[in-house]
């Protein structure tokens, strides 16, 4: 604000002595160059903040600003791409949790529905925590959900399927403990991993 001030003053000043100066020279030939000297120094004086510009250091005033911005916006770009790289990884660890569950799903299938004459529903995979890796021993439960199937092979009216998997601690009937011991030698899991509902 300090230089604006005192370009404008020095403006002002030059401006008022020009005037003077313009009177006080008689109307002769000298008189064209002493207007063309006056206007050279007004172009002068109107040019000088822009040549003061070029006096400073530009390049270090920008790398200083620059740097100061880049302090900044480090810290909030590095918490964005943490954000978005763990919802990235909790999309992909889903997939491959379902994906998982279509392997089981497809694996059991065939030879469940012809030992004991049931169609799978549903399958969620539960891992023991979420960093860990998708193997074996890692499973902390897989819940599946049986319907009986129909031993005929007429049309009948499909019935909505609850695919909701419901967590109350019910006890299993003999068959579901059957079947689940049979699915846990199937999948070569450790005991009390798999557990069976059968939907009525």
């Amino acid at each position: 604000m300090g230089a604006l001030t005192s370009f404008i003053t020095n403006l002002i000043i030059y401006i008022l002595l020009a005037v003077i100066l313009d009177m006080l020279v008689p109307n002769s030939s000298f008189r064209k160059y002493t207007k063309l000297v006056i206007g050279l120094i007004l172009v002068a004086i109107l040019l000088a903040p822009v040549l003061n510009l070029f006096k400073a250091d530009l390049p270090l005033a920008m790398e200083q600003t620059l740097a100061v911005i880049g302090r900044k916006d480090t810290g909030q770009f590095d918490a964005k791409i943490t954000d978005k790289k763990s919802e990235i990884n909790q999309a992909d660890r889903a997939y491959t949790l379902e994906q998982m569950a279509v392997q089981l799903k497809r694996d059991a299938e065939g030879e469940l529905m012809a030992t004991f004459q049931y169609q799978v529903t549903g399958i969620r995979v539960e891992m023991k925590d979420k960093s860990s890796e998708l193997k074996a021993e890692n499973i902390k439960s897989i819940a599946v959900q049986l319907r009986k199937s129909s031993k005929n092979h007429e049309i009948e009216m499909v019935e909505p399927v609850d695919t909701s998997f419901h967590s109350d601690n019910k006890v299993q009937t003999t068959k579901e403990v059957e079947i689940s011991d049979w699915l846990t030698k199937r999948w070569a899991l450790s005991k009390d991993v798999v557990t069976v509902t059968i939907a009525k």
